[in-house]
């Protein structure tokens, strides 16, 4: 098979990769794509067809952190993409030719004198989130993109591979040493009235659609070729806050959509990173001796994790036309 080199992204250089917002975080995540580039290789040589894979004008990379988005058309394999990037007082996202970004951050001094109202069972005290993402669809009213009933953002030429080649790189910690004594780690100590949770969780996914059936319960294609990295850091207090908890991962990957049909062959891509920082505090308090939860359990539980189902959401909420 006769590999072709049309269209190569743009590599990027090691000095995007995700960076710390701070030293001294109580938490932090982050969370990039780099590397990204693709290459076509031609199944059959002799059907006199150029192997070509058309990104549709309806695809948008949309960078968010602190309420704030910002949305420039194109994708990230686009020489000409116009950067979209947002950078707030506790997270950051970006979305260039050069791959996608994002970080999250809690500083332990912003709530370490918090008053808690203990009222409530569970109560969320603080949340960060940052996502950046591709979109696609027609505009709505509120300035993001709105997918249409059927409606797909990449065409590949018949007797066609798509490779797409690319880097994860996550990183999630929580540093318990950076919580100082106050109201909110006094209660939380042995003998008080309720647990804190602090957590940190970073996603980084990329995936690939094709066919399959539109509309109703099936908004999208039939899911062909996905790679999802993603990690959780946590640590809960009773008696101390001198935990630390950290996870720190890099991982190549290749997906791969192949249309070995004599015509060509439609659907969607879609790739993300989002990150979160989340303080929560449980009342009453975990029970002395009582098994603490794994990270894991907690961010299966939705601590600080709405952000993560953006990536699904952000394609599923198709309407017809």
């Amino acid at each position: 098979m006769k590999r072709s080199g049309i269209l190569l992204a743009t590599t990027l250089a090691c000095a995007l990769g995700p960076q710390m917002a701070h030293a001294a975080d109580l938490a932090s995540a982050t969370a990039s794509i780099t590397g990204l580039s693709y290459h076509l290789v031609d199944l059959d040589l002799n059907d006199g067809i150029t192997p070509w894979v058309q990104f549709g004008s309806n695809t948008y990379v949309l960078a968010s952190a602190g309420g704030s988005n910002q949305l420039s058309i194109g994708t990230p394999f686009d020489a000409s993409l116009q950067t979209a990037s947002v950078t707030g007082a506790t997270a950051s996202a970006s979305v260039s030719t050069t791959g996608l970004q994002s970080s999250a951050w809690l500083d332990g001094q912003s709530i370490q004198n918090l008053v808690v109202d203990t009222s409530s069972s569970n109560t969320s005290l603080y949340t960060s989130n940052a996502l950046a993402t591709t979109r696609y669809g027609t505009l709505g009213a509120d300035g993001l993109p709105v997918p249409g009933y059927k409606e797909t953002n990449w065409t590949l030429s018949a007797n066609t591979a798509l490779v797409i080649d690319g880097i994860f790189t996550i990183s999630v910690q929580v540093d318990g040493t950076q919580l100082a004594q106050g109201t909110l780690l006094q209660g939380a100590q042995a003998g008080g009235t309720y647990g804190l949770i602090v957590d940190a969780l970073a996603n980084a996914s990329f995936s690939i659609y094709a066919d399959g059936v539109y509309g109703g319960a099936n908004p999208l294609p039939a899911l062909s070729d996905e790679a999802v990295l993603q990690a959780t850091a946590a640590h809960l207090w009773n008696v101390n806050g001198s935990g630390l908890d950290n996870q720190s991962l890099t991982q190549s990957f290749t997906l791969q959509i192949t249309n070995s049909l004599a015509s060509t062959r439609t659907g969607l891509l879609t790739t993300s990173v989002a990150t979160s920082t989340h303080a929560l505090f449980t009342s009453p308090a975990f029970p002395p001796g009582a098994p603490v939860p794994e990270p894991g359990t907690w961010a299966l539980m939705g601590l600080g994790l709405g952000l993560m189902g953006w990536r699904v959401r952000a394609t599923r909420a198709v309407t017809k036309a």
